[in-house]
């Protein structure tokens, strides 16, 4: 971590929001630490005036989020979806065989590890996870996680072939610091697989509606509610390309994550739509994209 990153992280975070003690101020952007950014819709959402990133202020603390997440609602439901789930992780360790097809796997904040059941047959799989419930469901399938993140992982000095965050990047409070920490772990031909939101349909839509509705009413992209997965950060795919790019990564494939496990036929129309749109045009309009990107080479 360098040290004005850690600093800016620190002043960013460590003064509590008056108005609720499960919550803290965020003063610079999680994405480039800028101290420039404006309330666009009430309660919380603000954007970046440097980098364009929407994010929360103020925003649940870390031990709230935790405390959300160890409640089991969130797991107990991935079991009632494990078909779909089981097409749609199916889908991902496709995208990443395309660029490695062996070696060390680490999985950032894995869940209960369903993914690693089907990584482990190509790759030698580890994973951390926050949540102790995750946790123990991981490690009862015989999965090797770390409770805890990835400054916690036990080996400071172990390197990996491949790391993934598979909608995690958007419920981590300095997105900034957490991939310039994977990028030190990767091997110098390593690949990182990220898939988060996209937000960049929600945020037209709310464009349209501001002149329509009350200021507590203007956005779409979810009030923070304990009990339901918290989003801290709303990336665009513009916005999203420009921080990997910034963080010193290479983009090798840029596309749209498949998030539906319930697949109407409305739905899987859409996603065949918008893939479609994205092939031709490279606009991402559906709801979900994953980047797969390596570490770009040091300049000097």
């Amino acid at each position: 971590m360098d040290s004005s990153d850690a600093a800016s992280l620190w002043s960013s975070t460590n003064q509590q929001a008056p108005a609720c003690m499960n919550a803290e101020i965020v003063h610079n952007c999680p994405a480039c630490l800028s101290d420039e950014h404006r309330q666009v819709a009430l309660p919380d959402l603000n954007v970046c005036k440097n980098c364009s990133l929407y994010f929360r202020t103020p925003r649940p603390t870390q031990a709230a989020i935790l405390k959300s997440y160890e409640s089991g609602l969130t797991f107990s439901r991935w079991q009632d979806e494990l078909p779909a789930r089981t097409f749609l992780w199916e889908k991902r360790l496709q995208l990443i065989l395309r660029h490695m097809q062996s070696g060390n796997l680490l999985d950032i904040g894995t869940g209960d590890g369903f993914f690693l059941q089907f990584a482990k047959r190509h790759f030698d799989t580890q994973a951390t996870e926050i949540s102790k419930t995750g946790v123990r469901q991981a490690q009862a399938h015989g999965h090797r996680v770390h409770h805890g993140q990835l400054a916690d992982f036990p080996d400071r000095y172990q390197n990996f072939d491949v790391i993934t965050l598979w909608h995690v990047l958007e419920h981590v409070p300095a997105p900034r610091l957490l991939m310039k920490d994977i990028r030190h772990r990767l091997t110098p031909n390593g690949i990182v697989a990220v898939a988060i939101p996209n937000e960049l349909t929600p945020i037209l839509r709310d464009r349209v509606k501001r002149t329509r509705k009350s200021p507590a009413e203007r956005h779409s992209l979810g009030q923070l509610a304990f009990g339901e997965e918290i989003h801290l950060t709303h990336f665009t795919p513009a916005v999203f390309k420009a921080f990997l790019r910034q963080l010193g990564f290479r983009i090798l494939d840029f596309g749209i994550d498949d998030v539906h496990v319930d697949r109407p036929a409305r739905k899987v129309a859409k996603y065949h739509i918008n893939r479609a749109i994205n092939a031709a045009c490279k606009v991402h309009f559906d709801s979900a994209m994953y980047a797969i990107c390596s570490p770009a080479p040091l300049a000097g």
